[in-house]
């Protein structure tokens, strides 16, 4: 192997062939590696905002269908009230009713702790 002081360049000698190695620029090669190192850095230090936009949308998916099952639960009490009948389901039903304004009460203040805003669409 045969280096070239004033070119920077190596290469090695097998019998008559001589084959030209890649040209070593110290210069051009360490902004490449530093550029990249700090490429990863920066990926890994930002937060990931789409994260948290998924968080909330969860959540708000979430709100809005146990809100849909509470109203259902609601219609079957007041139904129930009305006209006397189906007592059984309208208890179980309360109990339901209980159960899931706890569990929004807990998503809508994960949705506040999140910063998702202090309200939905």
């Amino acid at each position: 192997m045969t280096i070239d002081r004033a070119g920077g360049s190596r290469s090695a000698q097998l019998g008559p062939a001589r084959l030209v190695a890649v040209r070593w620029r110290p210069d051009v090669n360490t902004v490449v590696v530093q550029s990249f190192a700090l490429a990863v850095a920066v990926l890994l230090l930002v937060p990931m905002p789409a994260r948290a936009v998924d968080d909330c949308g969860l959540i708000k998916r979430l709100m809005n269908t146990l809100g849909a099952s509470m109203a259902r639960n609601r219609m079957l009490i007041a139904a129930s009230q009305a006209s006397g009948d189906n007592v059984q389901q309208a208890e179980e039903a309360s109990a339901l009713l209980a159960r899931q304004t706890k569990d929004f009460r807990e998503l809508r203040e994960d949705y506040v702790r999140n910063q998702c805003g202090d309200d939905w669409d």
